[in-house]
């Protein structure tokens, strides 16, 4: 009989966290097992996994910046709401969960519900945060916590103050694997002529902290050059979005999302991808998706983008200077070099990041006996 499996989220759309849960659904069922989704009504889950039962759940709304009493209220009757759900981990011989805000939900039904419990971190928590990871990590029915990368690994280990094997034994790293359709794509050589003129893309939602700023300025710099910004604002980010806008100028171009960058890519004749955030991004599956487009793609050296760029090749930078020297530096190259670049950046993102390593890294977790 197969191993049931639920899966929680607090999303249903287009972003990093739920691009790992489709990873996950499609590699649980390759592994042979029934999968649950428990998601909010939404359709892009739906349409990017092979086979997999529904349970929808309240959408859960809550502002994007510093959390409010009110958010808190929000979510203490989500929570209440969502109780229902109850059936179906009973029913379940391991529960997922993939959003953060059921965590502390899910660690109190675990005392109650003896199952495989497993935590999926997707975020560079806060010393409360990571608290209540260490409470994960503690309680008996909790059979894992997995980080997406080793910089979320390193920084819990960190705050717990120890790297024993005792400590450490729940603790998996699996990073994001490649969507299916940027895994099927082949090289193409974006640097055939001795050219001057550049096209850039950054991609991501956009609010403060993602680091658009720097993308407004590098972009006077190379006057010359075209630059896309593709994604849209989250909810309270409007005037934010709209002082970018503002103050970009001609050669900026804001597009709004769009879920087939590697077609955009070649519609807009891309060369260079740049990943500018200021945040300690998770992991920056942005970044492997760019490269896989063979565009060759500078990251901010900080949280996940930097371990992705000491992996792959990807072009490490601090701060505008330390990118525009980077630059400057590629443009300089000769074409060969440059498609030399790009192929070592998309081969190796390739090698490291496919479903079938994270299939392979998945199914080592689920065989591990504690």
């Amino acid at each position: 009989m197969k191993q049931r499996v639920l899966l929680v989220d607090q999303y249903n759309k287009m972003g990093g966290g739920q691009s790992v849960l489709i990873d996950l659904i499609n590699s649980l069922v390759r592994l042979g097992y029934d999968c649950t989704v428990a998601v909010p009504q939404g359709g892009y889950i739906e349409n990017n996994v092979t086979r997999a039962n529904f349970h929808y759940l309240p959408a859960l709304k809550l502002t994007n910046e510093k959390k409010s009493v009110f958010d808190s209220l929000k979510l203490m009757l989500h929570y209440i709401r969502i109780l229902s759900i109850i059936k179906n981990v009973c029913k379940a011989d391991i529960i997922y969960i993939n959003g953060p805000r059921y965590f502390i939900l899910f660690y109190f039904i675990s005392f109650f519900i003896r199952r495989k419990f497993i935590y999926h971190v997707h975020l560079d928590f806060s010393n409360g945060g990571k608290l209540l990871l260490k409470l994960l990590n503690n309680q008996p029915n909790t059979y894992a916590l997995v980080f997406t990368s080793e910089f979320l690994l390193n920084g819990f280990l960190n705050y717990i103050g120890s790297n024993t094997l005792f400590a450490a034994k729940k603790l998996h790293v699996i990073e994001p694997g490649l969507a299916k359709k940027y895994e099927g794509l082949e090289f193409k050589n974006r640097f055939t002529d001795q050219q001057t003129q550049f096209n850039f893309i950054s991609v991501g939602r956009i609010y403060s902290g993602k680091g658009f700023e720097l993308i407004i300025d590098i972009a006077r710099v190379y006057n010359e050059c075209q630059f896309y910004i593709v994604g849209d604002p989250v909810d309270d980010s409007l005037v934010y979005y709209e002082s970018l806008k503002k103050e970009a100028p001609a050669n900026v171009n804001f597009t709004g999302s769009s879920d087939n960058i590697p077609q955009l890519v070649n519609d807009y004749n891309i060369h260079f991808g740049v990943i500018p955030s200021d945040l300690n991004e998770a992991f920056g599956i942005v970044a492997t998706e760019l490269m896989t487009c063979s565009c060759i793609t500078f990251a901010r050296s900080r949280g996940g983008l930097k371990e992705i760029a000491a992996n792959t090749g990807a072009i490490s930078f601090e701060d505008r200077d330390s990118l525009l020297t980077a630059i400057n530096t590629v443009m300089a190259m000769l074409p060969e070099a440059k498609s030399a670049l790009a192929f070592t950046q998309f081969s190796n993102t390739k090698t490291l990041y496919n479903t079938l390593v994270f299939t392979k890294k998945l199914n080592r977790l689920l065989a591990v006996k504690l």
